[in-house]
């Protein structure tokens, strides 16, 4: 796969993740939470494969709370589709809301 095709991915997932931030904003905020900025961390390996993640941080009064963290790729192989990544994504961020609300 081509850097251009795998720029593409990352930036589709980076979007969907900011939509689903979107939505469930109002809800993150009730409960006293904020999150950072969305990071794709890249590497390369010696045999050089590629590997990305993606990490959101979550905060309540400017402590870190909790970390959604999921690979792209990684060793070169798509990790997960988009559906499963959009259904994850919505889950974790309503466990950690609804763990924020339990506190």
């Amino acid at each position: 796969m081509k850097d251009k095709d795998i720029l593409n991915i990352e930036n589709e997932y980076i979007y969907l993740l900011n939509q689903i931030l979107i939505q469930k904003k109002e809800e993150i905020k009730r409960v006293g939470l904020t999150f950072g900025n969305i990071e794709i961390k890249r590497t390369y390996s010696d045999d050089n494969s590629y590997t990305s993640e993606v990490v959101l941080d979550f905060y309540y009064e400017d402590n870190l709370f909790d970390v959604i963290e999921f690979f792209i790729y990684h060793h070169n192989e798509l990790k997960a589709t988009f559906e499963e990544v959009k259904f994850w994504s919505i889950n974790v961020i309503d466990d950690i809301i609804n763990s924020r609300k339990l506190l």
